[in-house]
């Protein structure tokens, strides 16, 4: 074992998990099952971050973070190749500086994250919960690399970030899907390990939940091992009070931050209060997700690049939106997407809008007694969307930059008679920039050759490589294999 850490609860540990393949690590703390605690961490008022409104959500829609908007199939290899890392990470700096309302990326992330006191932030321990539950709509591997960097940038050991789903039964294999990408050593993937929650996050632990019985979560929750938890959904809508049951939980028809928890803690527990539509709220009230100095659960996103309308948990994305949307607090940030995004740009069809339950979504605030109209929506709208132009729209004029020596070519939209200096920048799999090209447009087909050097001269290696050209205050982004 190359790096060991004691704190004054836990240790970690790396092991490979069989068959899966899944790497995990994780607090090797005892089970609790059977242990006491508060009944609830949530008090009303109780500040998430004391520099941060719990009510204030923010929202960037960037068509540049999609460079394949319609995709033939869906999967989570097919989602990293289309999109762009490189504008997912900057969109998200802009979106931390934005809910945080400060002036640079680095003071954002530093706010929204808090460690407790006594200890570095080499001791911390962060899980990052992903909507493992449908191979073909995931949270894009884009987004939950950026939070996975931002916590290795602070100076969280990348032993020590698990990006975790599902406390049993098949939905929880999906976390498969993401091991590939994550990496403690290989700097060429994000910083991270895989698990499922019981296998790296300490086994079974029995956690306090209002209005509940005691439900299983990981153990490493509920002891304090875990001292931050990211939220990350996807937009997905299903679980309506005509075609869910008890079983389901009718959440409002939507599937966000809050009802994302269902995988930290079993589908089972969903029959265990009589008012389903409720557990998604009393689960995230609980003090292994909210409890904590400071509380454990720091930040929600949604993922709304792709989104999902159908009335099941397996569909499809059926609809390009663009969009991230990201809070301190799960409430306030499903109940403004639902209204801002689903229902207000996402739901076009009758039977879309009959699964939507406004009642139920409006008791993601007034159950954690807010009103609706305390929740603020920031939209942000980057420089380079041009007006007029939409979602899969791009100017006509090309800009092609081919690799030497291969049929590997990738074309940008310029503004119309666009002429003068381009700003081309190449980055790898991670957005780390890999090098930086002089090209003039001159307002017609024009051609760039890379010859897939890097800025010390040297060879890259196989993979995908993303380009960005940016002319003024317009910028669009391609890809190119490297084989």
């Amino acid at each position: 074992m190359s790096e060991k850490l004691r704190s004054r609860r836990s240790f970690l540990k790396m092991a490979a998990a069989g068959a899966a393949g899944i790497t995990v690590a994780g607090p090797a703390v005892k089970s609790v099952l059977g242990a006491t605690a508060k009944t609830s961490a949530w008090t009303t008022g109780k500040a998430i971050n004391p520099n941060i409104s719990n009510n204030r959500v923010v929202c960037m829609y960037d068509p540049l973070m999609i460079t394949t908007p319609t995709l033939a199939s869906f999967s989570l290899s097919k989602f990293a190749g289309a999109t762009s890392t490189t504008v997912i990470s900057t969109d998200m700096d802009k979106m931390a500086m934005s809910l945080s309302q400060k002036a640079t990326a680095d003071l954002a992330w530093s706010t929204i994250f808090q460690k407790p006191a006594a200890k570095t932030w080499a001791q911390v321990v962060a899980a990052i919960k992903v909507n493992g539950c449908n191979h073909s709509n995931l949270p894009r591997v884009a987004v939950v690399g950026k939070i996975c960097n931002v916590l290795k940038g602070l100076g969280v050991l990348a032993a020590n970030i698990i990006v975790y789903d599902g406390a049993n039964g098949s939905r929880c294999n999906d976390i498969g899907d993401y091991a590939s990408y994550f990496s403690t050593t290989d700097t060429t993937k994000f910083p991270g390990i895989t698990s499922t929650n019981s296998t790296g996050l300490g086994g079974n632990g029995s956690a306090v939940v209002p209005n509940m019985s005691n439900q299983t979560c990981p153990a490493s929750f509920v002891s304090g091992a875990v001292d931050i938890i990211v939220n990350i959904s996807v937009n997905k809508g299903h679980c309506t009070p005509n075609n869910g049951g008890p079983a389901q939980g009718n959440t409002g028809g939507v599937t966000l931050c809050l009802k994302n928890h269902f995988g930290t803690f079993p589908p089972t527990h969903q029959n265990s209060n009589p008012s389903t539509g409720d557990v998604a709220v009393y689960m995230n009230m609980s003090d292994a997700i909210i409890g904590g100095t400071p509380p454990r659960q720091q930040l929600c996103i949604v993922d709304s690049l792709w989104a999902d309308n159908n009335n099941n948990p397996d569909g499809a994305p059926t609809k390009v939106l663009s969009r991230l949307v990201m809070g301190t607090f799960a409430g306030a940030v499903d109940y403004l997407t639902s209204v801002k995004i689903k229902q207000d740009i996402q739901v076009t069809q009758l039977n879309e809008k009959n699964n939507m339950d406004m009642t139920q979504i409006a008791r993601f605030m007034t159950l954690f007694g807010y009103a609706t109209t305390d929740a603020v929506w920031v939209p942000i709208t980057p420089t380079s969307v041009l007006p007029g132009v939409s979602d899969i729209q791009k100017p006509p004029h090309a800009f092609e930059i081919c690799l030497a020596g291969s049929g590997a070519m990738t074309r940008f939209g310029l503004p119309h008679e666009t002429t003068g200096a381009l700003d081309v920048r190449i980055f790898d799999i991670r957005g780390r920039n890999v090098r930086k090209l002089s090209a003039q447009a001159m307002g017609n087909k024009t051609s760039l050759s890379w010859d897939g050097k890097n800025e010390h001269g040297n060879m890259v290696g196989a993979g995908i490589y993303e380009v960005r050209v940016s002319v003024g205050q317009y910028t669009d982004v391609g890809k190119i294999i490297v084989e």
